[in-house]
């Protein structure tokens, strides 16, 4: 799997322990502080260009959670660098590995995705969703990954590609969709149309996860 770290982010500690606001995981997914910091850590070593210390890192962290997602994230991870390094065969075993914890590769490339954004690094996380998505996600799964897709380009100012994910899942039986639409609609400067589309939040979900927030944009 051809990836690239584009423009990530050097993650220090700090920013590491505050990078909970995302909200997208399941308890099982959760990340535990320590954690957490040494992902952060092996992604620096990464992207610094110690290959062999940030493959070492990345097993200390996966040994770190007990979170499948997360294990299979760090195999994926250290599949890509053994792929920087040339060794095939060695890539190839860890990425089976990542599969044995998730499934098919679409799967572990769409976890990839949800990971890299949770860290706070959305180019990485757009380059696995788009690859997430050629795959056979399901239905669910599928509207799922685009609506974090379109997340993370309303944070890369990439609002076309946003707004092309968000009008694809529409629908009252995904209702976040239209809170992911409102938030894209009102950074587009389109108030009117943002207020519309709060609204289908709201006439679909009065009590849900975003509601409050519906109503105070608004002004209820």
């Amino acid at each position: 799997m051809e990836r690239s770290l584009g423009s990530a982010v050097v993650i220090s500690g700090a920013l590491v322990l505050m990078c909970f606001w995302v909200g997208c995981f399941h308890e099982a997914d959760y990340l535990s502080p320590k954690a957490r910091v040494a992902f952060g850590y092996a992604m620096d070593l990464w992207q610094n260009g110690d290959l062999h210390g940030a493959i070492s890192a990345f097993k200390r962290a996966g040994e770190l959670t007990s979170a499948d997602k997360w294990e299979a994230f760090a195999r994926y991870c250290i599949s890509d660098i053994h792929d920087e390094l040339g060794n095939r065969d060695a890539s190839q075993a860890a990425l089976r590995a990542a599969e044995s914890k998730l499934g098919p590769l679409y799967e572990v490339v769409a976890a990839a995705g949800e990971c890299y954004w949770d860290l706070n690094m959305p180019e990485d996380a757009r380059i696995e969703f788009r690859h997430a998505l050629k795959g056979r996600l399901g239905g669910s799964r599928r509207v799922g990954i685009t609506y974090e897709l379109g997340m993370v380009c309303i944070e890369l100012g990439e609002f076309d590609e946003a707004e092309q994910c968000f009008r694809r899942i529409l629908n009252p039986q995904f209702p976040k969709a239209y809170r992911g639409y409102a938030l894209l609609l009102d950074r587009m400067g389109r108030r009117a149309e943002a207020n519309d589309q709060w609204r289908a939040y709201l006439d679909n979900e009065p009590n849900g996860e975003f509601s409050d927030e519906a109503r105070e944009r608004l002004g209820m």
